[in-house]
């Protein structure tokens, strides 16, 4: 079976399962939780869509990380606060539990974050757009190995970092 996983249009993973004789096709569901291999490590997916052809099931799956906008946080505000503080006021936002989630970052510039904008009293907040917003103001990229999520340094052209190779010829 081939598996795609995709980060720049979502972190998700695409395979085709064979229509055959076997009938492992048949025990594949929505919202069934699959894992695969990815270059940040096993992860964990839900099958979001199904396409059913002639020969084949095209399977797409979600990163478990996005089960994560079904949720909702409080507000959060806060001066001078590192990619780790701002992480930990994120996990205790939480009106639910989010076992087995746990969020670290590496990053150590100090940012101010609030959730609400002027003139917004909102004590309800989508948990992924904050995270979003987060991952933003501190100039990071979310890695995800399985249901450990670290927020690092983005690097490459948004952020004018020069990536570079070169061979000591002698």
């Amino acid at each position: 079976m081939d598996a795609v996983v995709k980060r720049d249009e979502g972190f998700q993973l695409t395979f085709k399962l064979p229509i055959d004789q076997n009938g492992v096709y048949k025990t594949i569901q929505k919202e069934m939780i699959v894992r695969a291999m990815t270059p940040d490590g096993m992860n964990y997916f839900r099958i979001w869509d199904m396409e059913k052809h002639t020969t084949e099931v095209v399977v797409t799956a979600l990163q478990l990380l996005y089960t994560l906008d079904k949720k909702q946080v409080n507000s959060i505000s806060g001066r001078r606060y590192t990619g780790t503080t701002i992480l930990g006021a994120y996990v205790n936002a939480f009106k639910s539990s989010i076992a087995p989630y746990t969020f670290s970052s590496s990053i150590a510039s100090l940012h101010d974050f609030y959730t609400n904008e002027e003139n917004d009293d909102s004590t309800s907040h989508n948990a992924l757009a904050v995270l979003n917003k987060i991952t933003d103001v501190w100039g990071g990229e979310l890695l995800l190995n399985g249901f450990d999520i670290r927020m690092v340094s983005k690097l490459g052209t948004k952020t004018d970092a020069l990536l570079y190779e070169f061979k000591k010829i002698v």
